[in-house]
């Protein structure tokens, strides 16, 4: 590194020295070759930054910068008189000319163009302000690399390619830049044309065409327009003939900038319809002062269909943006907006970001996403205006936010009506809601989130950092969704827990490191009740260490509880007897609570008749005492049998329990150890009038199980109900069923990881399945057919009226 710094310094002090700028380089050619990038800044004190014999020497340079110097004046002094110089091809890529306010020549003679530098991809030129050309014509026209051309903020420059001396008037030149894909000229006040002469632009690979405060520039022309057309030829002679004709400009162009007189043209040729669908970026410079403006062009941002990105400049009379009254003209106009800058709009009042404009939503939310993202005002008063915030009432966040915190505790205040909050897929992120109690403007607050949705946070830790004295209530949640957030150990504090009234759901999954639902408070009292009025359904799925639900002495009370799914969290109890006798009742209580195992809820508290419940080989024989109600389980309808202990094998499924389920129409078997058929070939007296009803089986992670038994006599009654079948992980499996079943109601069949399955049906059933919509088979290593063809003819044309889905 250091020996690119030395060279450097060699070379600055060579150019340096005036008695040696006419004559030949002392130091060897190989010296100035190795140099492929230079740049020069404030401390260059020469008028000429590379003096004509030096040319020769630089030829494998490929960058160039220079920048902040009042000394300089010419960038390439080129002497045609000098023999050497005409058999030069620089290697020069990229040029790079900022803030050189007395720069007269970039390439100073060079009018034959005895020097090329057709390797040229990049050139980039900033406030230049005695600049009056860039190009000679015909190094111009010999640019057939250069990919992008930005010149800003140059005040004299009259034209970007100079007219040559000799040039006979009324001849017309041809500008091929045919890899030219950016082009960008801006803020250049006397900037008339590309030539001042007769000629044509071709770029027909430009992608991004952004010119803007150039009044004297003509952007745009129509050959359709005759009138125009005359004009043009008047305007050659001073020097302002337009650059493109909008018919021939490049189809490719996604990023364009338009003034009012340009909106008009696009308007009136139907032709452009094509290069309009594809613009992503439009910047709208109004130039004109005089002529104020009270709305923005929304018929004609119906032509722009994929419009992503949008900049307002400069808009004199413009008062708001998007208006509160909502007229068919805004109609589906950018529909697809999501970025908005607005600049020196010195009459703007009002956004209006506030009104509910469809496209609004999404764009408010990056507006959000972006200030919360800024680490300086997170312990300040939000800079965007309460009115703002207050419009939000869904957020969504996902693997794009890379914050610890989501939401932190000064912004609180301002989302107090927000209804949904979903994120999902971060990494980064520890806190959802960080609240400092002592904030005043926290305290007190009432939030109108509803739902709550949390998924893939491996390194969440708080959902709600403090708020132990419950300062800021959450009581108008009604849905809680947390899965796949393997750090968190608690959800809710005890406060905050004790005032959600209006809480309907709540489901908890794949959280490894949850131990406790509701986290215990230090100065809380032995015994406490939380409640849960209107909690409808309750899931606790996966969590291994899960031991209760609060720690500490309590009583849960979910009055109207009708679905209570809970499974793989082996250290929770979900229910106890109620008729044991004192000193029992006295043990089973008082030992929990020292273990953290107090279960969930006393067997007979449990909500009046359940429609939906999991149940263990344990829970069983608790929901089996006599003692009981005998119509506690009659409503219930789905019932998930979780048996989850491998040393217990079962032979049979509870049979004589689902007597007590007249009205059962889901069931699911899951880990049943030992169990190798579902239904058995022979009937027994316990089998008698159960699962009449039933519509839906799944069959999960069944080890052992070799037959299902729908081909059995005394079950078929059963088979020709069923509305659902679906099997996963059934490893000893060979088919659905061995012979002719009428499934004359089933829609809809999965099968997953059975890998003995070598088919599913016969022909003679297959032809009962006259209902079915929905045929899935994955990861079945054994397949050989769908259909295994039985001694039964007519197999060969089989009719499914309502298929719509096979996979």
């Amino acid at each position: 590194e250091f020996f690119n710094h030395s060279k450097h310094m060699i070379i600055d002090e060579y150019l340096e020295m005036t008695e040696v700028q006419h004559i030949k380089p002392a130091i060897s050619d190989n010296f100035f070759g190795s140099f492929k990038e230079l740049e020069f800044d404030a401390a260059c004190k020469r008028t000429i930054i590379i003096p004509f014999h030096m040319l020769p020497y630089l030829k494998n340079l490929e960058e160039l910068n220079v920048h902040s110097s009042d000394a300089v004046k010419v960038i390439f002094d080129i002497d045609e008189s000098e023999d050497k110089t005409k058999v030069i091809v620089s290697s020069l890529k990229k040029l790079t000319l900022n803030n050189l306010p007395n720069l007269k020549h970039v390439w100073k003679e060079s009018s034959t163009g005895i020097i090329s530098f057709h390797n040229l991809q990049e050139v980039v030129v900033n406030d230049c302000g005695s600049l009056i050309t860039l190009f000679s014509s015909s190094l111009a026209r010999n640019l057939g690399k250069l990919k992008k051309l930005e010149i800003t903020d140059c005040g004299k420059l009259v034209e970007i390619a100079e007219k040559e001396d000799g040039m006979e008037h009324g001849t017309k030149i041809m500008f091929e830049l045919p890899c030219l894909s950016q082009l960008l000229l801006g803020n250049m006040p006397l900037l008339s044309c590309f030539y001042p002469g007769k000629h044509d632009l071709d770029c027909p690979l430009l992608e991004s065409l952004l010119v803007g405060y150039c009044p004297k520039l003509k952007l745009f022309t129509s050959d359709f327009d005759e009138n125009q057309k005359g004009a043009i030829e008047a305007q050659i002679s001073p020097l302002q003939q337009p650059m493109f004709s909008v018919e021939k400009v490049s189809p490719n162009i996604k990023l364009l900038a338009l003034n009012e007189e340009n909106i008009m043209l696009f308007r009136e040729v139907e032709l452009l319809q094509e290069i309009l669908c594809n613009i992503v970026f439009l910047w709208l410079c109004f130039e004109d002062d005089k002529k104020e403006k009270d709305s923005l062009p929304f018929d004609f941002f119906h032509k722009l269909p994929n419009l992503f990105s949008l900049m307002i400049q400069k808009c004199f009379g413009l008062k708001e943006i998007f208006p509160s009254q909502k007229l068919q003209v805004h109609d589906r106009g950018l529909a697809g907006l999501k970025e908005l800058f607005l600049i020196n709009l010195g009459e703007l009042e009002l956004v209006g970001l506030e009104h509910p404009w469809e496209f609004i939503e999404y764009s408010k939310r990056i507006i959000l996403e972006d200030y919360l993202g800024m680490s300086e005002v997170h312990h300040k008063q939000p800079i965007v205006s309460d009115k703002f915030f207050g419009s939000f009432k869904k957020l969504e966040f996902d693997a794009a936010c890379n914050r610890a915190i989501l939401i932190p505790s000064h912004v609180l205040p301002y989302l107090k009506n927000l209804e949904e909050l979903n994120v999902k897929e971060s990494d980064a992120m520890q806190i959802i809601f960080d609240i400092d109690e002592s904030e005043v403007k926290t305290k007190g607050v009432v939030f109108c989130l509803k739902k709550i949705t949390l998924k893939n946070l491996s390194n969440l830790k708080h959902v709600w950092k403090e708020n132990s004295s419950g300062i800021v209530s959450f009581h108008n949640l009604q849905e809680v969704d947390v899965d796949g957030c393997g750090s968190l150990v608690t959800l809710f504090s005890l406060s905050l827990a004790k005032n959600l009234g209006k809480l309907e759901t709540l489901d908890i999954q794949k959280c490894e490191k949850m131990v406790e639902i509701v986290g215990r408070e230090d100065d809380m009292e032995h015994g406490t009740t939380i409640e849960f009025p209107c909690l409808r359904y309750l899931n606790l799925e996966k969590m291994p260490l899960l031991s209760c639900f609060y720690p500490g002495k309590h009583d849960l009370e979910c009055p109207l509880l009708v679905r209570l799914y809970v499974e793989c969290c082996p250290k929770l109890k979900v229910f106890r007897s109620s008729f044991d006798d004192d000193s029992k009742k006295e043990e089973v209580l008082e030992a929990p609570t020292n273990l953290l195992q107090q279960p969930l809820f006393p067997i007979d508290k449990v909500s009046p008749q359940p429609v939906g419940l999991t149940l263990s080989e344990e829970n069983i024989k608790l929901m089996s005492d006599a003692r009981l109600p005998q119509d506690l389980l009659c409503k219930l309808e789905v019932l998930i049998l979780s048996f989850e202990d491998d040393n217990n094998e079962k032979d049979s499924l509870p049979f004589d329990f689902f007597h007590k389920l007249p009205n059962l129409k889901s069931l699911r078997v899951q880990k049943c150890c030992g169990l190798k058929e579902i239904f058995p070939s022979q009937k027994l007296q316990v089998h008698d009038k159960v699962l009449s009803g039933l519509k839906r089986l799944f069959l999960f992670e069944l080890s052992e199980l070799e037959c299902i038994g729908l081909e059995h006599t005394w079950v078929q009654p059963y088979s020709k109900k069923l509305e659902l079948l679906k099997l996963r992980t059934c490893p000893r499996v060979e088919s659905i069923v061995s012979c002719a079943v009428s499934f004359i109601n089933l829609k809809e069949v999965y099968v997953k990881l059975c890998e003995k399955m070598e088919y599913l049906f016969t022909c003679t059933t297959l032809k009962s399945l006259v209902k079915l919509e929905t045929l899935s088979i994955k990861k079945c290593e054994s397949i050989k057919e769908i259909v295994k063809k039985d001694d039964e003819d007519g197999c060969d044309e089989i009719v499914f009226g309502r298929l719509r889905s096979i996979k």
